[in-house]
């Protein structure tokens, strides 16, 4: 299990909910509160489809801590359920000092969401981008805590992306559901900044 390998990152997905939720990008809006609070959502535990091991845990676990400082109640069992797939990921170098080492990298992740209202599928395959970068040095260990770091910021800005379409009723039907609820309109369109994405195959813990 992801967490017996890894605990850093079951630590670093954790803990970022306190850290990003302070900080200024990451800020509870008195608009945000009083649309979802008091909503309940069972959030399921992601499925990982890349090439990338040990996401489908701390994606998990920084979504639901996103959501539960924005005011929704996250539960065992619904409806509604909340559940997804990650199909996308990338680490790519995004810039180099003057000797031509890397020094700045951006990670991407990819997700396909589904919303199941108690009267029907409300959300189906929504794609939602998350993006963060980091800095790295030559320091092998501590890329790796701020590589870790940063897979639980871009699931934060994944929620975030998440937040902006959640619909105040999670129980609404894609018939009664207005502008901007989850299953308006199904099918898959992308919420959020798309970047480039690395689909990887076979499911990874």
């Amino acid at each position: 299990m992801w967490w017996c390998k890894r605990p850093s990152l079951l630590a670093a997905s954790l803990s970022l909910g306190v850290l990003l939720a302070a900080c200024s990008g990451y800020h509870v809006v008195r608009g945000e509160v009083d649309r979802v609070e008091g909503v309940t959502l069972a959030v399921e535990a992601f499925q990982n489809q890349t090439a990338e091991p040990f996401l489908a845990g701390p994606v998990s676990s920084a979504l639901r801590e996103r959501l539960l400082v924005a005011g929704v109640q996250v539960v065992a069992d619904g409806p509604p359920i909340l559940s997804g797939r990650i199909v996308g990921f990338s680490d790519d170098i995004l810039a180099y000092d003057t000797a031509g080492v890397a020094r700045e990298r951006r990670l991407v992740l990819t997700v396909l969401v589904n919303l199941q209202g108690e009267n029907g599928r409300l959300w189906s395959d929504r794609r939602l981008v998350g993006v963060a970068e980091y800095p790295v040095t030559g320091d092998a260990t501590l890329n790796r805590d701020r590589k870790d770091r940063a897979v639980a910021e871009a699931a934060f800005d994944l929620a975030e992306a998440l937040l902006l379409e959640l619909p105040g009723d999670a129980a609404e039907t894609p018939d009664t559901a207005g502008p901007g609820a989850l299953g308006a309109t199904p099918g898959s369109e992308t919420v959020g900044e798309t970047v480039g994405e690395t689909v990887g195959e076979g499911g990874r813990p």
